[in-house]
Parts: C-alpha cells; structure tokens; sequence
C-alpha cells in the first residue's frame, strides 16, 4: 500500500472549492466553454492545494527530525499526518520499539519546532496481544494502523488497539482518537472486531473548539504533559 499523508480525511479546503465549481458546471450547458472552464479550475484548486499539502509534508518531516536529533531522542520511525478539517496543525507519532511518543506541530506555533518536553509517552503493550497473535482482528488493526498502535485493556476481556497517528482527544488521560476494540464472542471462535467507542464525557464542541485554538497556535489542555 501506499500513503502520502499529506491531507486529512475530511479537509474542507479540498473539497469546497471542487464541489463549487461542480455544482456550477452541472448547471451550464454540456458543450460550452464557460463549463470546460469551470470544470478545469475545479481541477486546478484541487490540484494546486494538494501541491501545497505536500510542502507543508515536507516541511513537517524536515522539521521533526531535526528536532528530535537536537533534542538526542532515540526512534525507529516516526509519521505526521494532519488533523482533521486543515492541513496547518499536524500530530506527530514516534515510535520507540516499546513506546509510542505523540505531540503536535503546526506552521502557525512560534517558535515552530516540536519541543521534546511536550511529547508525551504510551506503552504500546504488544504483550498483551500474544494470546490472540492469529486473531483476524488482530492482523486487520496491525496493517491498519501500520505499526502506530497501543493496547490497553477494557472492561471485562476486551481490548482496544488504538491508532495513534489520528492523534489523541484533549481530555483528562488523552484518550487516543481512534481505534478498535477485540472482544470475546464465546468459547472456540473468533473474537469480535468493531471500531473502539467514544469516551462518554467527550465534548464535542469543546474538543472542536480546542482544536481551533490550538491550529491558531495555542495549547490544547490536557492533551500534552511534560515527561
């Protein structure tokens, strides 16, 4: 599989401007020019902004590396992908071999670095996952999250397998956005598989509000901590 990561899954800045110039072409007449012209600058933004994605990409891995070989933070691997509904604030997930660091960089942060003292620390708990190494469930979270995952145990014999590289909720513990949830069906099959549920105290509204002001280059409360 390939992934670029240079935009979120929903990002209205992509998909207005298109979506615009569709309905406005739906509208004129099939063999006119006004409509190959509106259809081509549809193209064109659409295009154009997902050149720019990829600078700011480039620019976010550029400046991450460089960060945490300054601040002598050993990895193996790390991945930033952008937030949800913009392409300024971006999480950023290293992986450690047994630990899983996560913070945030976004281009409007002054200074613009990620500051090693604001990354905070999750066990991934592969152990826990020995028992059910041939569950199907297993296998699907492990290609699905590529790696950038942490266990933790749920309630009764479930457990959740987060994917970190959605980032974490701005609420008390940073609860991991999203993941899935392993459970057991009954004595000799397989164990159920479903997306992991939201916590029930999560906001919504407040979260989406602490994510704006953190685009804007503020601090998300709760969701960073130094180590």
């Amino acid at each position: 599989r390939v992934a670029w990561n240079t935009v979120s899954v929903v990002d209205p800045a992509y998909t207005l401007p298109f979506l615009i110039c569709l309905l406005v072409a739906s509208r004129a007449l099939r063999e006119s020019r006004f409509r190959r012209r509106i259809t081509w600058l549809g193209v064109g933004l659409s295009t154009a902004y997902l050149m720019v994605t990829c600078v700011n990409l480039l620019r976010m891995r550029s400046q991450v590396a460089d960060d945490l070989a300054a601040a002598d933070i050993a990895y193996e691997r790390f991945v930033v992908t952008p937030t949800l509904f913009q392409n300024v604030l971006w999480n950023v997930a290293i992986d450690q071999g047994d630990t899983m660091l996560i913070g945030q960089l976004g281009l409007l942060d002054d200074p613009f670095r990620l500051s090693p003292k604001r990354l905070r620390a999750f066990p991934q708990n592969r152990q826990l996952l020995a028992p059910l190494t041939d569950e199907r469930g297993v296998e699907v979270a492990r290609w699905f999250s590529d790696g950038y995952y942490i266990v933790e145990r749920g309630q009764g014999d479930t457990l959740g397998i987060s994917d970190l590289r959605f980032g974490v909720l701005p609420t008390e513990g940073a609860s991991p956005l999203f993941g899935f949830q392993l459970y057991p069906r009954g004595e000799g099959e397989e164990y159920g598989f479903r997306q992991k549920p939201f916590r029930d105290e999560v906001d919504i509204g407040e979260t989406l509000g602490q994510l704006w002001d953190r685009v804007k280059g503020g601090e998300m409360e709760g969701v960073l901590e130094e180590l």
